[in-house]
């Protein structure tokens, strides 16, 4: 058992799994359970190609820090993950189910995630230390210089470990709280069917890393001879990250790309936000990826076809009436208006109102409206939907 002693958060008792013949009874006591906290930690903001560095986990009494760095085999921690007879605590639980997924192939069933619970009782701002104020009136201290640790790093500092065992130490008072409460005002269905839609996550490999420059932020207020120059810019940039394997945005931050794009003669070492002692290869190749972008042709997407005028007013009214209708039903209940219903569906309704009860699929192949929303608003969409523009 580990107490760290600094002057951070409230110690929290934990123990540190970072041998096979450690995690062994760990494993059989977690099969014993009927519920487990969790959650994880990764080097994201050190890496390109980032990883599980941390698995927290706790019982109702006790804490525990996998060290997944250390051990070779966790499949047996993927068979627990995966049995339904016990039920796993996140908070915000995609990042980490994508990220176990990603590394180790993990299933994870039977979640209760209390980000998703807090947000069907009304709460608007959903993070852990929010929360827990909120419900628990627990004060959780997040130090944006430990939240951002190389998690990667070995030792890890007490404060460290310390803050990853806090995530998990309140989740089972704060999973208890918000069920209660979500049962006095009976919306318990409503969140057990959306864990059951969380069961469903997996990694998605990143976009095309040729083409992902188009989805760079502000890439919109580019020339097209500028887009052009960005694309390689960018281009180059992934290069050296993938090369070095950091993030690329420790490689050159968006900003000097864009920079670089509208003023291609300004690559120079003491560009602020430049590496300090960028070497002359560096430099060399920023140039080099500037000379192919000045010689490409100037970039334009190809246009989809696009709607008359009077068919684009049509859609956008019906859009504007049905979020009318969604935001006054979502006021009385207390909820944010897009839990009431999905944005995506009140979009292809605006388009065809003839299709109203069309339920197309979501990017995980799920149907995109909930079985508690058709149950509870489909009959009052239904009489919306026939005041809309056909």
């Amino acid at each position: 058992m580990v107490t760290p002693n600094n002057s951070g958060p409230a110690p929290v008792p934990y123990r540190l799994i970072d041998t096979p013949q450690a995690l062994t009874p760990v494993l059989t006591l977690f099969r014993k359970c009927r519920a487990l906290s969790l959650d994880i930690e990764s080097n994201s903001f050190y890496r390109y190609r980032e990883s599980t560095c941390l698995i927290q986990a706790a019982t109702h009494d006790s804490v525990w820090i996998i060290d997944p760095l250390a051990l070779r085999n966790l499949s047996p921690l993927g068979d627990v993950l995966s049995d339904p007879g016990i039920e796993k605590i996140f908070h915000n639980a995609d990042y980490d189910l994508r990220s176990l997924d990603r590394d180790y192939g993990f299933r994870v069933r039977n979640i209760f995630d209390t980000s998703v619970a807090a947000a069907f009782l009304g709460l608007r701002t959903l993070g852990l230390d929010r929360v827990l104020e909120a419900y628990l009136d627990v004060k959780v201290e997040k130090h944006k210089s430990i939240q951002r640790s190389n998690w990667g790093r070995r030792p890890l500092p007490d404060a460290a470990l310390n803050y990853a065992a806090q995530d998990v130490v309140h989740l089972f008072p704060l999973r208890n709280t918000l069920s209660e409460l979500l049962g006095a005002v009976s919306r318990l269905d409503w969140v057990k069917e959306e864990f059951e839609r969380l069961e469903a996550i997996r990694h998605t490999p990143p976009s095309d890393r040729e083409s992902g420059w188009r989805d760079v932020k502000g890439i919109g207020k580019l020339t097209p001879g500028q887009k052009s120059v960005f694309r390689k810019l960018h281009a180059f940039r992934d290069q050296e990250a993938r090369r070095k394997d950091r993030p690329p945005c420790k490689v050159l931050p968006n900003d000097i790309l864009f920079r670089l794009a509208v003023n291609p003669d300004d690559v120079s070492g003491s560009l602020p936000g430049m590496p300090r002692n960028a070497p002359s290869e560096f430099l060399s190749g920023l140039r080099k990826a500037i000379e192919q972008g000045l010689a490409l042709p100037p970039y334009r997407e190809a246009a989809a076809p696009s709607l008359p005028r009077e068919e684009q007013a049509r859609i956008r009214d019906n859009l504007k009436q049905l979020k009318e209708w969604r935001a006054r039903t979502a006021e009385p209940l207390g909820l944010d208006p897009p839990l009431i219903w999905p944005t995506r569906h009140l979009e292809v309704l605006a388009r065809a109102p003839e299709v109203q009860m069309h339920n197309p699929l979501d990017d995980l192949g799920r149907p995109m409206v909930r079985s508690w929303q058709i149950r509870l608003f489909s009959k009052k969409l239904r009489e919306a939907v026939r005041t809309l523009r056909p």
